[in-house]
């Protein structure tokens, strides 16, 4: 859920989109699933920078300031993916993301998924 979107994107400020992992590939969609094992919740300029802008340095401030925030299946996400958002500062030093680094610099199936972003924002 991406809140605080233009009118011009979103009448009432929220976009609702989706990711399903569920098959062989990520699907990703517009609209809202019924029951879903996570929610992220990300504001307007935050997502923009993230997904379309592909700045991946944007993501450190955005987790510790807490305009990115994770509800639901937080174990399960763990568990399945290891992922913990603790862990997102010192990995993107080790992966050497500085200001300046876009997604395509660090993973090209993310540059591929932000263009699909860029496509369904369009």
């Amino acid at each position: 859920m991406i809140t605080g979107a233009p009118e011009a994107v979103a009448p009432d400020g929220v976009i609702h989109a989706h990711a399903d992992t569920g098959g062989p590939t990520l699907a990703l969609d517009t609209g809202s699933l019924a029951d879903p094992d996570l929610t992220v919740t990300i504001d307007y300029n935050t997502a923009y920078d993230l997904l379309v802008e592909q700045k991946p340095n944007a993501a450190i401030g955005a987790f510790l300031s807490g305009r990115i925030r994770l509800t639901g299946d937080l174990e399960r996400l763990a568990a399945q993916t290891g992922f913990d958002p603790a862990s997102i500062p010192a990995l993107l030093a080790n992966l050497g993301i500085t200001g300046s680094s876009s997604l395509a610099d660090v993973d090209p199936l993310a540059a591929e998924i932000g263009g699909k972003i860029r496509a369904l924002t369009a």
